[in-house]
């Protein structure tokens, strides 16, 4: 089948029946938590999506999910909250962020005024701690 190549680099099957999940990369491979989170991808087999920059628009964000079938959304809260804002506002970016499967972000708190928005709205947004956080919780007598 032939795959659809996107202008910002992506390339995916026409069906998106490849694989399952498709996902977007969060930064630079050099970035522990981006390292850890490519094994799980690589792992499962997840289509990884590379956006033209680490803080892609709405835009870009809609032909991810239109053209390459994005479904799960890992990003930094701060570039994050930049869709969340835009979704209060703009219908269309509020559709995309209620498709995802899953809205993962990690590395700083969202403000709790956009957090508690997105919860209340039925965003399915999922916080992950750092792995230096949950080793030392790990390590760490209670």
């Amino acid at each position: 089948m032939a795959g659809v190549m996107s202008p910002y680099g992506c390339e995916c099957s026409a069906d998106f029946s490849c694989l399952r999940s498709y996902l977007s990369v969060r930064g630079s491979l050099a970035h522990i938590g981006q390292s850890f989170m490519s094994m799980g991808y690589f792992q499962h087999g997840t289509c990884i999506i590379q956006p033209s920059k680490i803080a892609f628009s709405s835009t870009e964000l809609s032909w991810m999910v239109n053209r390459c079938g994005l479904n799960r959304l890992n990003q930094f809260p701060t570039f994050l909250l930049n869709h969340i804002r835009n979704a209060r506002i703009n219908p269309k970016v509020f559709g995309i962020l209620k498709s995802m499967d899953e809205i993962l972000y990690s590395g700083l708190p969202l403000p709790r005024e956009d957090e508690e928005w997105a919860y209340q709205n039925g965003l399915k947004l999922k916080v992950s701690k750092p792995p230096q956080l949950i080793l030392y919780q790990e390590l760490t007598p209670a």
